[in-house]
């Protein structure tokens, strides 16, 4: 985006990308070679480590089973995804989910003071979450 002052920047949900497949390590190197190829110069990656446990059990198919396969492979996934856009020149930021949630549940969350000021008004502005 030369000239105009605008840069491209994609974002990454890795468990989306483990739903239909395992990663190697040049499956990472290409994805972030595609990335560089596209013009991207930072890559947001949405996803948490093997450790924290997020992909055991999941309801989506293949998504425990992929993740463990990718595990053995690559190692943690964020230190060698960071390693691959380094490679290839971009900076890479990691956005951790800040819910406990997982896929396929429901969840109801308080997630802002409120301004009212009458005590018996709810001191929390609240959302709910369903996705599936």
């Amino acid at each position: 985006m030369s000239g105009s002052g605008l840069e491209l920047d994609v974002v990454v949900d890795f468990y989306d990308d483990l739903l239909p497949c395992h990663f190697t390590e040049r499956t990472l190197q290409e994805m972030m070679r595609i990335f560089r190829s596209w013009g991207i110069r930072r890559v947001y990656w949405c996803g948490q480590s093997y450790a924290s446990g997020l992909y055991e059990g999941e309801t989506s198919p293949g998504i425990e089973e992929h993740a463990r396969r990718t595990y053995e492979e690559i190692g943690e996934f964020i230190p060698a995804a960071a390693a691959s856009a380094h490679a290839e020149g971009m900076e890479f930021y990691v956005e951790f989910k800040a819910l406990p949630a997982r896929h396929g549940k429901k969840l109801e969350v308080d997630v802002m003071p409120s301004n009212n000021s009458d005590p018996a008004a709810p001191q929390f502005l609240g959302i709910y979450l369903d996705w599936e």
